[in-house]
């Protein structure tokens, strides 16, 4: 369409993207280990609807365990404030607001 996506953008995509994905393999595993009687493909629904804060449920929540009920609400935090905002808020990285602020240029009659 004659239109151009800016690499910034695609890197963030692919950072979010990226990020989204590992917490939700490395849930699923946890989930897995903590209720390995589970079927996978129901653990793998209640993870992604908790992480996309969904809604929607497949009637497993009420019978996993604690820890997983814990992961599960976990996910959901997680997923309403957003895992770049999580990322961002945990990470040491100094905002620089200071140093990027410039006074805009004007000339002067002298």
């Amino acid at each position: 369409m004659g239109r151009t996506i800016d690499t910034v953008t695609i890197r963030k995509t692919v950072a979010l993207f990226s990020v989204f994905l590992m917490t939700f393999i490395l849930a699923l595993f946890a989930i897995s280990v903590t209720d390995p009687q589970k079927p996978l493909l129901f653990l793998m629904f209640e993870v992604m609807s908790a992480l996309a804060t969904v809604g929607v449920t497949a009637n497993l929540t009420p019978t996993l365990t604690h820890a997983s009920q814990f992961i599960i609400m976990a996910l959901m935090f997680f997923g309403r404030i957003g895992p770049m905002s999580i990322l961002m808020s945990i990470s040491n990285r100094k905002s620089s607001r200071e140093d990027n602020i410039q006074y805009a240029k004007s000339t002067m009659i002298v």
